[in-house]
């Protein structure tokens, strides 16, 4: 596949299942639970990352208190694109701080009716969780359905992921206490995908498999603005090209501050990936500084970072074994492998906690099954015992009648409310309300029979749930006059 977000998604890869997730405890939302360290035979799974890490003081993670269960934010949007006619839900989350008591949650749009279909991407400004409604969304971006491609005669349906990027908070100092030039500014990266007009396959899917290393992407760059009461979009773009080199995607999640800029992995020409700086001219984000290619496999893919003290880690995963690869730089331009762990081939995201901890949000399986969501704490140089950020129905196989995807955790530490807050940010659904490729005829009978996919689950949409640390020791920002 040459782009992140349609890997993720797609069943294509032997035990690997499309992106869709499913339901969260909706009786005990945001009531506080003991640390549920997963079971032994949840760790055991072939696709457990717990390596040779211990727990500490019995714990999975020195300074987790407790996990409040998942919510739900959102569901479907009270209105649908021109052009979109069949059913509709949100799924992945990415939250931003925007100042000292604004966030900003942005979340993509699936529809069904073609695999891994996302049709764009909608913003909610919110102070506080319930603030958060679908009639109060914000078009970031949307699909575009007679899209010219300039290597197709003939029009196409652009197919718009989730995003990526970073804001700098409203207010934000830097390290030395002055105003952060850029403060009420971001940018998102959001990759686009050439699909059929029917909106049937990518253009370049095969009759055997999703042929997803063909696939026709392009970047949209957005540039957004904060001024403490609006939010605007100053600028978007497509940008087939960066300093040079043809981009194919940017990471899988969020990027981390270098000083005054942002750093993190984007994909390349040749499935090469690199850290890519980005820095404020004054008037806009532009990239400024390539690091050097990375990965020691080709068929590595997703790639997240997060910063611990003076080092910088990324994460990928493989595409044809299941492990996750770690790799260090003390620059944040230059990475080595660090270590490997098994894990099995779903997504997974490093994400940074209160107290500058490092976890690991994934799966272990088995089969298609992507639940519970489950954090292993990074001990060292190893994945330490896993702790649950969220169990739907405690379903542990993909035979039954539910078939949940709870994935795509990412994390966001946040000041809302007047407090430092660990959010994660993960999608809910069925795999079987999912519509699949056109090549993958044995597992439409396995999945949906001669009836098609189920109507979307009104359980299935973006949801959060909240980490309590013991202690906040790494805060994200300094703001002004506090």
């Amino acid at each position: 596949m040459r782009g992140r977000w349609p890997a993720i998604y797609a069943l294509v890869w032997g035990a690997a299942v499309a992106a869709t997730i499913s339901t969260a405890q909706s009786t005990r939302l945001w009531k506080p639970i003991e640390l549920r360290q997963a079971s032994a035979a949840t760790r055991n799974q072939a696709g457990s990352p717990a390596g040779r890490a211990t727990l500490q003081h019995g714990r999975p993670v020195e300074g987790i208190q407790k996990v409040l269960p998942g919510r739900m934010l959102l569901h479907a949007p009270v209105t649908r694109p021109d052009f979109s006619k069949l059913p509709l839900s949100y799924e992945l989350g990415s939250c931003f701080q925007l100042d000292r008591s604004h966030c900003l949650l942005v979340t993509n749009l699936d529809e069904q009716g073609g695999p891994d279909l996302c049709v764009g991407n909608d913003a909610f400004v919110f102070e506080k969780l319930s603030d958060i409604k679908p009639e109060k969304a914000i078009i970031i971006n949307r699909s575009e359905p007679e899209y010219k491609s300039p290597n197709r005669a003939t029009a196409s349906f652009l197919a718009k992921y989730p995003v990526s990027g970073f804001f700098v908070p409203l207010g934000a100092l830097l390290a030395d206490g002055r105003p952060h030039p850029a403060a009420g500014s971001g940018l998102l990266l959001s990759v686009c995908v050439a699909y059929a007009q029917d909106r049937s396959d990518p253009t370049t899917a095969g009759q055997t498999d999703s042929n997803w290393k063909a696939w026709e992407n392009v970047v949209e760059f957005i540039q957004l603005r904060w001024d403490g009461k609006g939010l605007k979009t100053t600028d978007s773009r497509k940008v087939p090209e960066l300093l040079g080199q043809p981009l194919l995607d940017g990471p899988f999640g969020q990027f981390v501050p270098m000083d005054t800029g942002y750093v993190a992995p984007c994909q390349f020409g040749g499935n090469r990936y690199r850290p890519v700086r980005f820095d404020w001219d004054g008037q806009a984000w532009v990239a400024t500084r390539l690091g050097e290619p990375f990965t020691v496999t080709g068929n590595e893919f997703e790639p997240t970072i997060q910063r611990q003290g003076g080092r910088y880690l990324i994460s990928t995963r493989d595409d044809t074994t299941p492990k996750v690869r770690i790799y260090a730089s003390r620059d944040g331009l230059k990475f080595k492998f660090l270590f490997e762990a098994k894990n099995h081939t779903v997504p997974r995201a490093l994400n940074r906690g209160l107290d500058g901890s490092i976890y690991l949000a994934t799966n272990t399986g088995p089969g298609y099954l992507r639940n519970p969501l489950l954090a292993f704490p990074l001990i060292g140089d190893a994945f330490g015992e896993p702790i649950i950020i969220h169990d739907q129905d405690g379903v542990r196989d993909d035979k039954g009648d539910k078939i949940p995807f709870v994935d795509h955790g990412q994390g966001a530490n946040l000041f809302l409310q007047g407090r430092w807050r660990h959010l994660v940010f993960y999608r809910v659904c069925d795999l079987k309300e999912r519509t699949l490729y056109g090549f993958q005829k044995d597992l439409i009978k396995r999945f949906h029979g001669d009836k098609g996919p189920i109507p979307k689950r009104a359980t299935s949409g973006v949801y959060a749930a909240e980490i309590v640390y013991r202690a906040v020791t790494s805060p994200p920002y300094v703001f002004a006059g506090k």
